[in-house]
């Protein structure tokens, strides 16, 4: 089974012509821009799009899970599973969409496109240690449903070792740019502190927000590091450093303790 994804550019205006072509190649629809592909398509269809400067990306459903190889010489990411969802216009809110930013911060996904992920297809009960807040595909499918949502849900996703490392890039792209932000807002608020334009008991709920982040930030980073071999150390410490930094002017501040951050 084959399927492949678009990533159509604001400026694309031939959206109904391109997806009538593929309705006659014998394409099915799933959701959004996800479509099934019959195999005797396949090659035809990726001329099409090339033809057309579509990009997309070509997935392939395997018979069987097959294991993550990532050494110096091999880089496989193995089985995937394709998680896709779209929310009815008129349900779709920011608070819906604040939420789902909660819940892929706290997933070891890989992005294909919008509303269109890949989490490595693994058992994510043995591998979380009791209490985790990490989120498995399963769980991100419960929760969508639970706000209404549509979702589908494919395992034994394969995608081109190509495809792979740009989304490696990506996602490790999104993980610095959290840690970043992070530590950003720790430094910001530790000027206020010192500027006295927010209060100690203001301040400390701030930082409750932000390590919570940090938190999830943290658990998540390390799963994908032991998954994928990730390695983004030098910018997590910097943000844990600057986490201690502002905890401790927080306590001179109010002198009121705040539970540390173990490294």
């Amino acid at each position: 089974m084959f399927y492949i994804i678009f990533r159509f550019s604001k400026e694309f205006k031939h959206k109904k012509e391109l997806f009538n072509s593929l309705k006659s190649f014998g394409c099915e629809k799933i959701m959004r821009n996800l479509w099934k592909l019959p195999s005797s398509s396949v090659n035809r269809v990726k001329r099409y799009l090339s033809t057309h400067r579509v990009p997309c990306i070509p997935l392939k459903k395997q018979r069987e899970i097959e294991r993550i190889r990532i050494t110096q010489n091999n880089f496989q990411l193995g089985s995937l599973i394709l998680v896709a969802y779209s929310f009815p216009s008129e349900e779709s809110s920011v608070r819906m969409r604040k939420h789902v930013s909660r819940l892929l911060r706290r997933s070891p996904y890989l992005k294909l496109t919008r509303n269109i992920y890949l989490w490595p297809q693994i058992s994510f009960r043995r591998l979380l240690p009791q209490g985790s807040k990490i989120i498995s595909p399963r769980r991100f499918v419960d929760a969508i449903q639970k706000l209404g949502g549509e979702t589908i849900i494919i395992p034994r996703i394969k995608i081109e070792d190509k495809i792979a490392l740009e989304l490696l890039e990506a996602i490790k792209d999104i993980r610095t740019k959290e840690f970043t932000s992070i530590e950003l807002a720790c430094k910001k608020l530790i000027q206020q502190l010192k500027e006295s334009s927010v209060s100690a008991l203001k301040a400390k709920y701030s930082f409750n927000e932000i390590k919570i982040r940090f938190i999830h930030t943290k658990e998540t980073f390390f799963f994908l590091k032991k998954v994928y071999k990730i390695d983004l150390m030098k910018i997590y410490r910097k943000a844990l450093r600057a986490i201690n930094e502002c905890k401790k002017v927080i306590q001179i501040q109010s002198k009121m303790p705040i539970v540390s951050i173990v490294d």
